[in-house]
C-alpha cells in the first residue's frame, strides 16, 4: 500500500511540476554553444545544485533528456528520487557517499566510457551544505575524460521552502533563464589534492551564472 502511495505522490508531483513548465517563459543562455544545436547528447557531466532539481529535467529538450542517467542515494528520498526521474525518462542508478557509493561510481564511469551515456548530478546533494560540491562530479569526469557543463535554473520569482537546501519552485507564469556555463576540463588524475581543485572550480563556475534573490 506504502509503494501505490509513494507512485500516485510520484505521479502528481511530475504532472504538477509539467503543468508549472507550461506556463513558464523561458529563455536559454548557451555559454558553451554545444546544448541548443545538440542533436544526440554527447557524453558529458551536468552539474545542478540540488535546489533546482524539480525543473532541470524538465527543462531539458525531451529527445535529450532520455538519453541522460542519474544517480540517487539508497534513501527513502533517493527511492523518489528515481521514480521521478524514470517518470520523466531519465535512466538512474542508485548509490551515495555513504552507501553503495564505490559501485555507483563504477557504474557511472563504465556509462560514460562505454556507453557514452551523459549524466546530471546534483553536485551539492543529497546532504548538502547548500552551493557545495561533492566529490563525484569531478572524479567522474577526470576518470572518463569527459567535460564538466554548469547547468543553472534562474527563476525570476518562485516560492522558495525553508529546507537545508532552500527548495525554490518558479512561480507560473514567471521568466526563467537556463544557464549552461562553459566546459570544464579535468587532468586523469583522482588524487585528493587534484579532486579537491576541481570541485572549487565547479563551485566557482556554478556560482557564476546563479541568480537568487537574497
Amino acid at each position: 500500500m506504502k509503494r501505490f502511495l509513494e507512485k500516485i505522490l510520484i505521479f502528481l508531483l511530475v504532472n504538477f511540476v509539467r503543468l508549472i513548465r507550461l506556463t513558464l517563459r523561458v529563455k536559454v543562455i548557451d555559454k558553451s554553444n554545444s546544448f541548443i544545436n545538440e542533436d544526440k547528447a554527447s557524453p558529458k557531466v551536468m552539474a545542478i545544485w540540488h535546489n533546482r532539481l524539480l525543473f532541470c529535467p524538465p527543462l531539458i529538450k525531451r529527445r535529450l533528456r532520455k538519453q541522460y542517467a542519474t544517480i540517487a542515494s539508497l534513501s527513502d528520498d533517493g527511492r523518489y528520487a528515481e521514480m521521478y526521474a524514470k517518470n520523466l525518462g531519465m535512466q538512474v542508478i542508485r548509490g551515495s557517499s555513504s552507501r553503495g557509493g564505490a559501485r555507483a561510481l563504477i557504474q557511472l564511469v563504465r556509462k560514460l566510457k562505454k556507453d557514452k551515456t551523459p549524466l546530471a548530478i546534483t553536485i551539492d546533494g543529497p546532504r548538502g551544505p547548500r552551493y557545495s560540491c561533492q566529490p563525484g562530479a569531478a572524479y567522474l569526469a577526470a576518470s572518463a575524460q569527459v567535460p564538466v557543463y554548469p547547468y543553472v535554473v534562474n527563476a525570476k520569482s518562485y516560492f522558495q521552502f525553508n529546507n537545508w537546501d532552500k527548495t525554490q519552485i518558479p512561480k507560473p507564469f514567471s521568466k526563467v533563464e537556463v544557464v549552461i556555463g562553459e566546459p570544464l576540463m579535468f587532468e586523469k588524475d583522482v588524487s585528493e589534492e587534484a579532486i579537491k581543485k576541481a570541485n572549487q572550480q565547479i563551485v566557482d563556475a556554478m556560482l557564476a551564472i546563479t541568480v537568487d534573490k537574497e
